[in-house]
C-alpha cells in the first residue's frame, strides 16, 4: 500500500506498529525512516511492576495502571510524532500517506490509570466460558498470557477474567483518546476536508469466550475486525452489513484518490458499497491461520482444518448460535450448507466477488 502511494507521488510516513517487522520493504515503502520505539513489554513504569517479572521471558505483568500521562507509553509518543508530522505536512504542497500504528490493545494491558477509571463497575464476563460443543481438537488458542507475569492471579479464574477484560477496555479507551487527538489536529490544520481517514484493527479478539484470550483462533470473535472509512466525497455516519476484507482497502483508496493500484491485488473497491450500503456485495470473506481455512458468510462461519495428522470441519450457524457454542458440521440438516461452503472455499475469492 505505501509503495503504491509513493510511486504516485505521495510522501509516505510510517509511525508506530505498521509492519510487524519494521524493516519489511522499508526502503521501497517509506519516504522517511520509520518511527519506531522499544516494545512496551520491555518497559515498566509503575514501581510495583518491577516485582512481577516472568522468569522465563523476562517480561513484566500482563497489566498495569500507573498514574502517568499519555506519552509515558509508546502509543502516546507515536501519537505526538504523528501530530508533529501533520503540522509539517500541512505546509507542503505534496499529498501524503501517513500511517499511524498503535500497539494497544495488544498485550500487555498497559494504560494510564485514568482510562482504567472509566470502568470501575464490575464488568460482565463472557457467558460461554467453556469449549464449543463438538469442537475439533484443532481449535486451540495459544496462551500468550503465559509469557507475562500473572501477578499471582490464577489464569481463567473469575478475578482473572474481570481483570483482563478491564485491562482490554482501558487500552481501547486509551487508543480512542489518542485517535481523537489526531482527528482534532487534522481539523485544526484545515486538513479534515480533503483527507481520507481509515481506522481499522488488524484482527478481533476473544475476551474470555470459550476461556480463550487470544486473536489466534478462527472463531468469529477473532476474525471480525473494526473498519471505519471517512472520505470527503462520502456521506457521513453510514453503516453497512456488506462483507468486506482487508484486501479491499487498497483498491478502495486507489479509487478514492484516483491512482492506479497493482493488477495482482485480490481486493475489491468498496466505493460502490459505501455509496449504496444496502446493495448486494461479497458472498464471503476468507481467513487462514495455521492449518485452518475459514469462509465467513452473513450467516455462517465455516472452517476446514487440514494437516498431516488429519482433517476436521467446524461450522457455526450464527443465526441461531451467535456465540458459536455448538459445532454443527456433522449435523445432517447442514449437509447442503457444508457442500456450498466447501465449493466457495475450493473456488476461492473470485467466486465470492460482488456482481457488477
Amino acid at each position: 500500500m505505501p509503495e503504491t502511494f509513493r510511486r504516485a507521488g505521495y510522501v509516505t510516513i510510517s509511525n508506530g506498529k505498521i509492519f510487524h517487522h519494521q524493516d519489511d520493504t522499508a526502503e521501497r515503502s517509506w519516504s522517511e525512516e520509520p518511527f519506531t520505539l522499544v516494545p512496551d513489554h520491555l518497559e515498566y513504569f509503575a514501581t510495583e511492576s518491577s516485582k512481577f517479572i516472568n522468569p522465563n521471558s523476562k517480561r513484566g505483568p500482563f497489566y498495569e495502571a500507573p498514574d502517568v500521562p499519555d506519552n509515558t507509553y509508546i502509543d502516546g509518543r507515536t501519537c505526538e510524532k504523528t501530530i508533529d508530522d501533520l503540522q509539517r505536512l500541512a505546509k507542503q504542497d505534496r499529498p501524503f500517506f501517513l500511517a499511524c500504528g498503535f500497539v494497544r490493545p495488544h498485550l500487555p494491558f498497559y494504560a494510564p490509570k485514568k482510562y482504567w477509571g472509566k470502568y470501575e463497575n464490575p464488568l460482565t464476563l463472557a457467558q460461554n466460558r467453556y469449549r464449543p460443543k463438538n469442537a475439533p481438537r484443532f481449535l486451540i488458542a495459544p496462551r500468550e498470557f503465559q509469557s507475562y507475569h500473572d501477578r499471582d492471579i490464577a489464569f481463567n479464574s473469575d478475578v482473572f477474567h474481570r481483570t483482563a477484560k478491564h485491562g482490554y477496555y482501558a487500552c481501547i479507551s486509551y487508543v480512542d483518546a489518542l485517535v481523537g487527538k489526531i482527528l482534532a489536529a487534522l481539523k485544526e490544520l484545515n486538513l479534515r476536508d480533503n483527507t481520507i481517514i481509515v481506522i481499522w484493527g488488524d484482527h478481533g479478539w476473544n475476551l474470555g469466550e470459550h476461556n480463550f484470550w487470544s486473536k489466534h483462533t478462527l472463531l468469529h470473535n477473532s476474525t471480525n475486525a473494526p473498519l471505519i472509512i471517512s472520505a470527503p466525497s462520502l456521506e457521513p455516519t453510514v453503516a453497512t452489513d456488506g462483507i468486506v476484507e482487508f484486501v479491499d482497502i487498497l483498491p478502495t483508496l486507489g479509487e478514492l484518490c484516483q491512482i492506479d493500484v497493482p493488477s495482482a491485488i485480490e481486493g475489491t473497491s468498496m466505493v460502490p458499497l459505501m455509496e449504496d450500503p444496502s446493495r448486494a456485495w461479497k458472498k464471503a470473506a476468507f481467513t487462514q491461520y495455521s492449518n485452518g481455512s475459514t469462509v465467513t458468510t452473513r450467516d455462517f462461519t465455516y472452517t476446514l482444518y487440514s494437516s498431516g495428522s488429519g482433517r476436521a470441519r467446524m461450522l457455526f450457524d450464527r443465526r441461531t448460535d451467535p456465540l458459536e457454542n455448538v459445532n454443527v458440521a456433522d449435523n445432517i440438516e447442514y449437509r447442503g450448507t457444508i457442500e456450498q461452503l466447501d465449493q466457495i472455499l475450493a473456488q476461492g475469492w473470485r467466486s465470492a466477488l460482488p456482481s457488477q
